[in-house]
């Protein structure tokens, strides 16, 4: 699946194809790099993304059945 086709719902065919979990399909975000992207902005992108994921991992936890408990999106920046 392309980053255009990132404002549909639906999950992505393709990490469906690759055999993904569910879970994982439907969780999956999707980026768009142009010629205008500078590598500030990309390095800016991936160490707010390492922040945020390692945030959200610390506070995940499993529940009953596999269930996960996540960060609420008013903490997150």
């Amino acid at each position: 699946g392309s980053a255009c086709s990132s404002g549909s719902l639906s999950p992505s065919h393709v990490l469906r194809a690759m055999g993904l979990p569910e879970g994982r399909v439907g969780s999956a975000i999707r980026f768009s790099l142009g010629r205008d992207n500078t590598l500030e902005e990309i390095e800016y992108t991936v160490t707010r993304l390492e922040e945020i994921v390692a945030r959200v991992r610390a506070v995940a936890s499993p529940g009953e059945e596999g269930e996960t408990e996540t960060l609420p999106f008013e903490d997150v920046p």
